[in-house]
């Protein structure tokens, strides 16, 4: 189990997230700014699980804006995304999310979702879909694998520089969230999995990799109990 001081410190670290706070409608260009990002977060689910696709569209296209806000890059896979989509692959998007188990992407990169083709895209699908038990992947995160050790981390494999969507990495990412959810059930109560590696993100940009690494190895001993 975590100490106290390891508490306290992701607390403090959960704090001093920012997180993106707009949201877009792309058809007339028009910005949304929830009161908070739990409300962002709602009013994103709502157009994803919707059963129109047109509220689809523009919820898949807030998932790359709120990439775009996040990682100060990436503007242009909005306009790659809007101008090569299908609507055939909407319609099959509507059926695939209505009954997605499980961490899923590998189904969602079979989609053909223009823009959608890797780890940290697809991620971020899965966690604003469903933020209590997925998270966003980051390259952040990766830079770990980078210190001594082994970790979850470590184990994700790229292919020239690009992080693909394989039945390798879809294993590591349920376990990375697997790992998220045993780290957040310490707290009480209990935080979701998203707010988790967001913590864990926050110490990464702190330099506090190690420790990261060190609560990864104490949540796998949890995993195995």
């Amino acid at each position: 189990m975590l100490i106290a001081e390891d508490r306290e410190q992701l607390v403090r670290a959960l704090r001093q997230v920012v997180l993106p706070r707009n949201l877009c409608r792309f058809a007339d260009s028009s910005l949304i700014r929830p009161a908070s990002h739990a409300e962002l977060e709602i009013q994103l689910a709502a157009w994803l699980r919707a059963k129109d696709p047109d509220l689809l569209q523009e919820g898949l296209t807030n998932v790359l804006y709120w990439r775009h806000q996040l990682e100060g890059a990436g503007q242009d896979d909005i306009y790659d995304f809007r101008a090569g989509l299908r609507r055939w692959s909407l319609v099959d998007a509507l059926r695939l999310i209505d009954w997605l188990d499980g961490p899923g992407l590998v189904s969602l990169e079979h989609l053909g979702l223009p823009v959608f083709r890797d780890l940290f895209t697809l991620s971020t699908l899965r966690m604003l879909l469903d933020p209590g038990r997925y998270t966003c992947l980051r390259p952040l995160h990766l830079q770990l694998a980078a210190l001594p050790g082994r970790s979850v981390l470590h184990d994700f494999r790229s292919e020239g520089g690009h992080w693909p969507v394989s039945l390798l990495n879809e294993t590591c990412y349920e376990r990375w969230n697997q790992l998220c959810r045993l780290l957040g059930a310490e707290f009480e109560p209990a935080w979701r999995a998203a707010d988790v590696e967001r913590a864990l993100g926050r110490l990464i940009q702190d330099g506090e990799g190690e420790f990261v690494l060190r609560v990864l190895d104490l949540a796998e001993s949890l995993r195995r109990l």
